[in-house]
């Protein structure tokens, strides 16, 4: 790893404070092993070890939808059958998805980096969301252990109750007239909108 101006060392590509410009030629990637101590990795060494997407989904195993936890879900995508060869084993996997409650939880190479991908039936097709890594997902009691605990009286929470129902259904209705509005600028017949 190189060193910087003040000490600052530039790793993975993070931007540090520098007194004076860093050429590109001074720029460099690296892992930090432990506290102070890094290996750098060439560019050489990064291309080496991409990986090549296959176009293909692998399924390691299908859960219970309520087990995967919303904190972890990333990016949605649809999922559809490639050509017509795919499309019974694609239809005979989401039906049975659809009638179990299961997610399939797979592995998916997009640029170059391997994710995972919980799919689930929507409609005829998949739905399939990139799932962040634990390590990517702090815990909430960093952030809630400090809130105290408050006796909150049944008046106060009648009240707020009757609130969120008003502004609910507020939204409902200027939602479904905002759809509306954006459907006939496409020439699209008015929606009928079902709040829950």
């Amino acid at each position: 790893m190189r060193t910087f101006d003040h000490g600052w060392v530039l790793v993975a590509c993070s931007f540090v404070p520098s007194v004076a410009a860093v050429e590109s030629d001074q720029k460099g990637r690296g892992y930090e092993l432990k506290k102070g101590e890094y290996v750098e990795v060439e560019k050489e060494e990064l291309e080496a070890v991409q990986i090549e997407s296959n176009h293909t989904i692998d399924i390691d195993s299908f859960v219970p939808s309520d087990e995967i936890d919303k904190r972890y879900l990333d990016h949605p995508y649809y999922i559809v059958p490639d050509g017509k060869a795919g499309v019974d084993a694609f239809a005979v996997i989401r039906d049975a998805m659809k009638d179990k409650g299961r997610v399939a939880l797979a592995r998916i190479v997009l640029t170059n980096r391997e994710h995972i991908i919980a799919l689930e039936p929507l409609d005829n097709g998949l739905m399939g969301t990139l799932l962040r890594y634990p390590y990517e997902v702090r815990s909430e009691k960093e952030y809630f252990d400090d809130i105290q605990d408050v006796k909150i009286t049944k008046d106060m929470l009648d009240l707020a109750k009757h609130i969120v129902d008003l502004v609910a259904d507020r939204q409902t209705e200027t939602l479904g007239s905002s759809l509306d509005r954006a459907g006939r600028q496409f020439g699209a017949p008015p929606t009928t909108f079902v709040g829950a």
